[in-house]
């Protein structure tokens, strides 16, 4: 079926996204997703959102599916509103038995010039492992900042191109924030099965995601209209859907 234009109730969203991710990943089949929007938008409420909701699926042996948050910022009071536990230190990848979702956040400090290097330092050999190990969801909420070279960035577009063009068959799905669509690679918008767009604020992030998302007439004429914390949401495949619906910013609270 397509459902196109049609808006729901978060409930709606959050049931039908869950009930479709669970089925992929029964299936063995896993999943990437993309998310775009300001600050202030819902970006990261709306994925952790998600993510807490995956994170509740049982695997083989009864087990919670494994999720790794991989945060940059020095502060960031959404990502401890899940009360998961937090990896600070690379010598303490792979988390111990029982901490099946964690968030890897280095911590905050030292000379800002160097800080993209030491953080790439820290993230690099934590997605190779993953890489090795497969069988889990890695979400990343900035990924401009992990594409963009030092000393802007951790400098690991070649690595996240490869985890979205490949990683899916490790049993691994990539989800990715941004908040500029236009600075990522294109890998990230045509990769993923599904996206949840926000408003953006340049006129060139509305026409690469336009552009790339396989729903151009339908983006171009929707996204421009979203109100605060208004999102569209994308299936491409196996079934095309196209729906609008709200976060709410205190969803986690």
């Amino acid at each position: 079926p397509v459902v196109d234009g049609a808006n729901w109730e978060w409930e709606d969203v959050s049931n039908y996204f869950s009930a479709n991710y669970r089925l992929q990943t029964k299936r063995g089949n896993a999943e990437h997703v993309a998310t775009e929007g300001p600050n202030g938008s819902g970006k990261s409420v709306l994925m952790l959102a998600l993510l807490e909701e995956i994170g509740a699926t049982r695997k083989q042996a009864n087990r919670p599916i494994h999720i790794s948050i991989l945060v940059d910022s020095p502060r960031d009071r959404t990502m401890t509103q899940l009360g998961w536990p937090i990896i600070r230190k690379a010598d303490e990848w792979p988390p111990p038995y029982g901490q099946e979702q964690v968030i890897v956040w280095p911590p905050a400090g030292g000379d800002l010039e160097t800080q993209a290097e030491r953080h790439q330092r820290f993230f690099r050999p934590i997605l190779n492992e993953i890489w090795e190990s497969g069988n889990q969801i890695v979400y990343i909420d900035e990924v401009q900042y992990f594409t963009d070279r030092p000393p802007d960035g951790v400098g690991l577009a070649g690595t996240l191109t490869k985890y979205w063009r490949q990683s899916r068959k490790l049993a691994v799905g990539l989800w990715g924030g941004t908040q500029r669509p236009v600075a990522v690679p294109r890998t990230m918008w045509t990769e993923p099965y599904w996206m949840f767009l926000f408003r953006p604020e340049d006129i060139e992030d509305l026409k690469t995601i336009a552009e790339r998302s396989g729903f151009r007439e339908t983006v171009l004429e929707v996204v421009p209209h979203l109100g605060p914390h208004e999102f569209l949401m994308l299936r491409r495949r196996p079934e095309r859907v196209a729906v609008v619906s709200q976060v709410d910013p205190g969803l986690l609270r």
